[in-house]
């Protein structure tokens, strides 16, 4: 049996998208930022109308699961033919050494995959 899994989400996964990132937001850019200044960030990309716009205007997002339990997630854009930016990949912190991350990564160039059969620029 594999770890991990992942799947393609929907705007039905908008809320579980934004409890993952609340996980990691302020983990991640805690001492980068101020915490006014994250707050506002996280409410402005994460707030449910937010991210179904995004996904309205072609953002894909996946989300990793360890069994049944979601453990980050990571979304694609793209911009050209061949030109996908990478907008987000998350781990949530209590799963980050344990190769989560590296199985996003890996998942992400399959997804890529399916969309092209060339080179891909990742930007």
């Amino acid at each position: 049996m594999e770890k991990f899994v992942f799947r393609a989400a929907g705007i039905e996964d908008c809320g579980l998208i934004r409890q993952l990132a609340s996980s990691v937001w302020y983990h991640t850019y805690e001492g980068i930022h101020t915490q006014d200044q994250l707050e506002y960030m996280f409410e402005m990309m994460y707030n449910r109308e937010s991210l179904k716009d995004c996904m309205e205007k072609g953002h894909r997002f996946y989300i990793g699961y360890t069994g049944d339990t979601p453990f980050g997630y990571f979304s694609i854009e793209q911009k050209e033919s061949h030109l996908f930016y990478l907008q987000k990949l998350y781990v949530l912190p209590g799963n980050q050494g344990t190769g989560a991350g590296k199985f996003l990564f890996c998942r992400l160039f399959h997804v890529l995959r399916r969309f092209i059969r060339s080179l891909v620029y990742l930007s």
